[in-house]
């Protein structure tokens, strides 16, 4: 293909990096012989320099990188003209080339490149591409918005690496789950869901309908959605499965909708053991009860092909087998490894 300038620039938060910009990049390597990708914003909205730095190197290997700590740029609100004039002083006081094209897909491109000219005197190009995202229909703020959609617009290096985790703690009564679940978050940096059913029965006096259960399924669906994204990862103290269990238990069935939301698939699923010996803490309903939801949940788990980790010991042993297998997964957020 031949090339229309020696090198390109393209400037973005890639908070996160997604198939949009890609395909802006790609355009810039396939039309010049040199490409600068250049990342900062003062915000990076879960994503970090690190983090960011690492995507655009493993993804483009051949292009200059120059990615930006959020204490040594303008605020993501400051006027065009300092962005612009940041922008140049960055691109001189790198040693690069100064680029000959600026490829974006947002509106800012022409006056930028512009600005550029001028500043470098110096003729820059404006490269719009896919401008009306028609060919990748999405945009950080959208995915930012939805972070479920983060696996169809984005690769697998963005997705799988760095994309929150939903680690679900399921077992019977006095099985230690609320308590493990919120220990640790707390050592970790992650979100805790508490059991929406639980806030349900007491403010119902344990008079639950049909519609109450469904409801409750939702709703503790609706708070993982909302606290998903906001975290590394997000510990999940039950799921629609437990809230199954307990209308199959107190009303004989499992309404249709609910039994729609049993098969929510999470990345990690611990189940806790019954070996701290039952503690009645005067809402439980005994060891026969507790043995009768193990079995349910062991079932339905089988049945759906959802695996699980068996999680059992003291408190500081099941901290132990959680942080050897989640942990690499935090790490990697943390550190770009």
């Amino acid at each position: 293909m031949t090339k229309i300038c020696k090198t390109g620039l393209v400037v973005g938060k890639f908070c996160p990096l997604h198939k949009g910009h890609e395909l802006v990049i790609n355009t810039a390597l396939n039309h010049c012989e040199r490409v600068i990708i250049l990342s900062y914003t003062s915000e990076n909205y879960g994503f970090s320099a690190e983090v960011r730095h690492y995507w655009l190197r493993k993804i483009f290997p051949m292009a200059d990188i120059l990615v930006l700590q959020p204490e040594d740029v303008p605020n993501d609100d400051a006027s065009d003209i300092a962005h612009r004039e940041f922008c140049a002083n960055v691109l001189e006081a790198s040693g690069l080339p100064l680029p000959d094209a600026v490829f974006s897909s947002e509106n800012y491109g022409n006056g930028f490149a512009e600005h550029l000219s001028i500043r470098f005197h110096k003729q820059v190009l404006s490269i719009m591409v896919d401008s009306a995202r028609v060919q990748v229909p999405i945009s950080g703020t959208k995915l930012r918005d939805s972070p479920k959609l983060m696996n169809e617009f984005c690769s697998n290096i963005v997705w799988q690496r760095h994309v929150p985790k939903r680690i679900l703690f399921i077992g019977s009564e006095s099985s230690g789950k609320s308590t493990i679940a919120e220990r640790y978050a707390s050592y970790s940096g992650g979100g805790y869901v508490p059991e929406f059913g639980r806030t349900m029965w007491e403010l119902k006096h344990g008079n639950l309908t049909v519609d109450d259960f469904t409801f409750i399924g939702k709703m503790q669906i609706e708070y993982e959605e909302q606290a998903w994204g906001m975290h590394n990862a997000l510990m999940c103290d039950t799921s629609p499965l437990v809230t199954a269990f307990y209308s199959n238990k107190l009303l004989g069935f499992i309404p249709k909708e609910l039994q729609l939301l049993i098969n929510r698939k999470y990345d990690y699923t611990f189940f806790c053991e019954n070996d701290f010996g039952y503690i009645d803490d005067g809402t439980r309903n005994g060891v026969e009860f507790g043995l009768e939801q193990r079995q349910f949940y062991k079932f339905y788990m089988e049945h759906l092909s959802q695996g699980w980790i068996s999680l059992g010991g003291t408190i500081l042993e099941r901290i132990d087998t959680i942080q050897k297998i989640v942990d690499p997964h935090l790490y990697n957020l943390r550190n770009n490894t």
